[in-house]
């Protein structure tokens, strides 16, 4: 009888330690959460970043300074 338990409880995994199940899926949430905020904060880390970002070049004498509205792949 103990091997049919078993088997009819294989595909429940509650069944075997649910305790354990519980706090591996809440770390697994929590390491989802906290990789997503870091995701947004790089995300705008690197918006203000290129949106602040100045450059210029020297050709002879002019001096022309780039803009992010320059790259025509943002607009």
């Amino acid at each position: 009888m103990r091997s049919i338990d078993v088997v009819a409880n294989a595909g429940n995994a509650s069944a075997c330690r649910p305790h354990a199940l519980k706090v591996a899926e809440k770390r697994l949430k929590l390491t989802e959460l906290v990789l997503r905020c870091v995701i947004c904060g790089a995300g705008a880390l690197v918006a203000v970043l290129v949106g602040t970002d100045t450059e210029v070049m020297e050709i002879f004498t002019l001096e022309k300074r780039a803009k992010f509205t320059d790259m025509r792949s943002l607009l």
